[in-house]
Formats: structure tokens, sequence, C-alpha cells
């Protein structure tokens, strides 16, 4: 979409400055495009206008049928002017990538064989919505001719890579005056390194700031998640520092170094890293790339905004980032101030927690609750506390002996690991909800998932777990009248067994004496205790919880492959059915 003011596509402007966002109907857009916000460009690419200034075509394209070429405006691109010219069932490929900086550095390739496609059996090449072009790993590269480097660089490229665990030694998306290969040159590689670079993680983002050969140290180092998804990539090897940035996120850098690159009369390459060179090529999707030869940082969240806005990826920048402000983000202060402690930055996280705050205060159970997202995006991600949301109290879960953080939860060892909450008021009824997943085959022990205990004679313990017998794996809850030394009731299902798939699982004690248990909305089994272990209030305040672990601790049998665990408990409160099912809707959501 270009807003256009007449005919002229001239920038739409509030007094001198030139506007970012404006309403066409009832829809937000972006408005000012990368080369209005920075005109510095060395060189950028892209299959939509980078300027409102630009008049140009953005690519030429070689059709199969007859290995004719023509050229083709942005807005050609996408209103089927360019898929109706290469002609049902017939394949286009581009021979030039149109420089829109104003410096002429076209990016060409004159090998038909090593042109990357833009149109697939007569249907323009798309992803995400949006035109690309499509870069097979195995020869496609396009190069401009030689010019010189700048003494820092930053380069903006919305891409998406085939596998971000690479096998190939590079997959390179851009590189400047790296093919020279010599000790002495400094020249630029935005790439994906390979698992043979014991230095380096499959699946990193670099910007390599030195020549190849000679060991010289990269400027910026740092590991981005897996996926082949679209993304935007920023790096900036500065002046004095170097960034790197996926979806407006900050990376964390691996190593860094700060001397300025050199200056290196060679060609950009796209797709390519050396001329030629198949290992050094990039299996994937170029959607736009833009290269200055300066540092950038000033302008790099304006920047970042409108690709984001512009490809889709607004919901993916973080919350915080400058260019979300036109969403309607989260207000609520118990929302934002977890999302402080915590470290979650990305809007869906956001939302997704603001769900379940909104509803457990509209329902009046805020004050009652306590609930820890385990996901390394959704919490601290390190270390060993893991920050408690809700208003019982104020607190957080210590994780001992090192529990694993991975981004879709935490990982128990199944000897020695386990979480603890210290503390904590609990009264009568008790509701529990931990979504987990189990290690294959069933446990040699009870392995527990959650646990009240305490060692007094004249008090009760309170545990559910998975136990391995005859019975087939059976989610079992027991109650002990007397700490966990006798008086003990159990209840336990025969025709459910909780397996190794990600799904929650609740338990509650109720006033009246009854046990309940389920497996997402299913209810398992309910059973009313009797004897000495049926009590009217079975907690006194100040007790443990143990998450994946016995009240013993030592010798436990601990869960082996925690996906993604959010335990929350409410006391002094009944859960009615519609309330258990929700916050289960809710905790499974996150």
């Amino acid at each position: 979409m270009t807003l256009k003011l007449g005919s002229t596509g001239s920038a739409l402007r509030v007094g001198s400055t030139t506007a970012k966002y404006a309403r066409v109907g009832t829809t937000l857009k972006a408005v000012a495009p990368p080369l209005d916000i920075a005109g510095s460009a060395a060189a950028a690419y892209s299959l939509r206008k980078l300027s409102y200034a630009y008049t140009g075509p953005v690519v030429e394209v070689r059709r199969s049928s007859d290995d004719t070429t023509a050229d083709f405006t942005a807005d050609e691109v996408e209103d089927g002017t360019l898929a109706a010219w290469v002609g049902a069932g017939n394949d286009g490929f581009v021979a030039t990538w149109y420089d829109q900086s104003g410096n002429d550095r076209d990016a060409t390739q004159a090998t038909a064989g090593s042109q990357p496609q833009i149109v697939d059996n007569g249907s323009v090449v798309t992803e995400g919505g949006k035109p690309a072009i499509e870069f097979d790993g195995t020869g496609d590269e396009l190069a401009t001719a030689s010019f010189a480097t700048g003494l820092a660089a930053s380069v903006f490229a919305v891409v998406k890579a085939n596998s971000w665990h690479v096998t190939a030694n590079y997959d390179s998306i851009f590189s400047h005056g790296y093919e020279t290969g010599t000790t002495a040159s400094k020249g630029i590689i935005v790439y994906l390194p390979s698992a043979s670079f014991s230095d380096w993680v499959a699946g990193d983002i670099v910007a390599f700031g030195s020549g190849y050969t000679g060991g010289n140290a990269p400027r910026a180092i740092g590991q981005i998640q897996d996926g082949s998804d679209l993304r935007s990539v920023s790096v900036i090897l500065g002046d004095s520092a170097s960034t790197l940035h996926m979806n407006g996120g900050a990376v964390s850098l691996r190593s860094s170094s700060t001397g300025v690159i050199s200056s290196i009369t060679a060609p950009v390459l796209i797709g390519s890293s050396r001329v030629g060179v198949v290992s050094d090529m990039l299996s994937g999707k170029i959607s736009e790339l833009i290269y200055y030869q300066s540092d950038q940082t000033a302008n790099r969240t304006a920047i970042e905004g409108n690709v984001a806005w512009h490809y889709g990826l607004q919901n993916k920048l973080p919350y915080n980032h400058a260019e979300v402000k036109p969403q309607t983000l989260p207000t609520d202060t118990d929302v934002l101030a977890f999302a402080a402690a915590s470290g979650a930055v990305s809007i869906p996280d956001l939302l997704k927690i603001e769900d379940l705050v909104d509803y457990l205060k509209a329902e009046s159970l805020w004050d009652y609750a306590r609930f820890y997202p385990m996901k390394s995006s959704q919490n601290a991600g390190s270390g060993s506390t893991v920050y408690g949301l809700g208003g019982l109290t104020s607190n957080n879960m210590t994780l001992v002996n090192s529990p694993t953080w991975g981004s879709d939860g935490v990982t128990f060892n199944g000897s020695t690991q386990y979480g603890n909450i210290g503390d904590v008021h609990n009264g009568t009824p008790l509701h529990t909800f931990a979504r987990v997943a189990f290690s294959s085959g069933a446990p040699s022990a009870s392995e527990v998932i959650f646990g009240v205990y305490i060692a007094s004679a004249t008090n009760r313990s309170f545990e559910y777990y998975r136990k391995g017998d005859a019975s087939g794996d059976p989610f079992v809850c027991t109650l002990s009248s007397s700490g966990l030394s006798g008086d003990i009731d159990s209840i336990e299902t025969t025709d459910h067994t909780v397996s190794s798939d990600d799904e929650c699982l609740s338990a509650s004690f109720l006033s009246d004496g009854q046990i309940q248990m389920f497996q997402g909305k299913t209810q398992l089994a309910t059973q009313r205790l009797s004897g000495s272990a049926q009590p009217s209030g079975p907690f006194d305040t100040g007790q443990d919880i143990y998450f994946a672990a016995r009240h013993s601790l030592s010798g436990a049998v601990l869960h082996a492959d925690f996906l993604a665990i959010c335990p929350l408990w409410m006391s002094g409160v009944s859960l009615t059915t519609t309330q258990r099912e929700t916050i289960t809707d809710l905790i499974n959501a996150l």
C-alpha cells in the first residue's frame, strides 16, 4: 500500500515532519518508508517503494518461456502485471534488483542459472503475504559493481531462511568486502554460520567485521531462536559498538569488537558472501535489504517499525519498542510490573498474560492467586528465581540445583532439582493447575508434580503425581491427616493416563473433604475422603510448596521434561466449573 497525495506520491507531512502513521479507512498504516526516515543509504533493495520520491522500476525479470526480460515497478509486482507477463505455468527470475538509494548500485546476475526466482509457475513468490525473492542455496546470487566500504555499517534485512540451523558454511544474506579474504581487510558479512564452527552456535546471525583468513574476531555474534518464519534483522557495526536486533528485539552478543571497517573496494553481494562459492549461499527468501555506510542507531527503531508494519511483523516487536505505540497495549499496572520484572517483551506473551490477569480480576480471584509462567520468554529465563504473578503475597519460586531454563519451560533432571515456594498461605479449599510434559515411558517411581508438605503430626500434607504401576501410569492424589507419616487417603485414575503431551493438569481439595482431578477440562476422578484424613481445614499458614519434588527431597524422582509449567493455586474460595475450565484454557494458551 502506497499512500499518495494527489498523483505525486509525495510524503505525508505534519508541518515539516514526515508522518509515520495514517489511517486509511479504519486501518492504521505505516506511511514513512525507510528512505524517507534516513535517506543516506549506500544501496537499497526492495519489491516495494522505499521512498515516496522513487519512481523507477524495482526489478528486472527474465521469463522462462523465451528468456525475454522486462522491468517492473513495485505496483506492477503486486497488482498482477508481473505474473501476467510471465504467464501461466512459467517461471520468472531476477536479472536485476534495482537500487533505490539514488547511487545506481543495481544488483545484477547475467547467468540465467544463478538468478534467484520471483515467479513460480505463474504466481509471484511471496512470504508473509508480500512479494519476495527466493534464493535456492546452490547457485543464486546478485552482485553490484565494486565500490568502497565505509568506516561503519548498518544493514536492515527482511529474510526467511529455510532453516536457521544451517548445514552450509554461511547461508549468507549480505556481504561487502568480505570475499577479499585478506588479514588486512575488514569487510562486512551478515550470515548464518553452521555448527561446524565450534565458537558459534548454528542459528546465529553474524555480522563479520574482519577478513576470513588470519583468525580475525567477528565484530558481533548473537544467537537467535530457531524457526523458518519471516524476520526483520538489523545489524549495526557502529563507530564504537555493534548491535544485533531481530524483529526489533535486542539479541545478546556472544562477542563484539569495536575496530572500524577498513576501506575496501568490492561488490555488494546479496544471497552470497563469495562469488560462486555454493557453501556460502542462502537457501531462503529476501524481501528487502538496505545498506548504510554509517551508524544508524538513531534511526533504527523507526526503520524497524516501518518494516514491521509493512510486512505484518508488528506483533513481533517487543511491547516496549518505540514503534508499537499505535497498537492497543495493556495498561494494567500488575501486567506491566510483572513484565518489567520478568523480562517478557513480546506482544503476544504480554497479551496472553493480560488475558489471565483480566479474567482473574473480573472473577474476584486475583487476590487469591499466584501464577508462575516458566517459559524463558515469559519470565526471567535464567538463574534461580521464577517471578510470581498474582495477589497472594509476594512469593517467588526458587529453582534449586539449577534446573535448565528453555524457551518452552524448565527441565528438571529427575534426581536433585526442584522448585520451592516458601512461606505460602494456604487454607481450604485448595486448587492447583500445572501444565507439564513428562519424559516418555512409565516412571520408575512416583513423579511428583505438586505438593504442600509439612512434618507436623497435627496438620495435613497434599500432593499429586504420576505413578507407574500395573494400573497403567495413573494420575494420583494423596492427602495425609498427619504430615506424611500416616492416615493417608488417595484417589487415582485408571481410565486416563498422564501422557507426555503438554497439557494442563489440575487437582483440587474441597472444603467438604473431596479431592477432584482433571486432565484439561476432563474430570478424571472425584472422591470424598473418609476417616481421620477428612479435614475441614487441612493447611496452616506459612507452609512451603515443592514443585517436582517430594517433601524429603532426597532420593526424589523428578519430572524429566517439563515443556511449559504454569502452576497456580487458589485458597479461600471455591471455583465454579466455568472458572476452572476458563483458567485451564488461559493457561494452555500461554
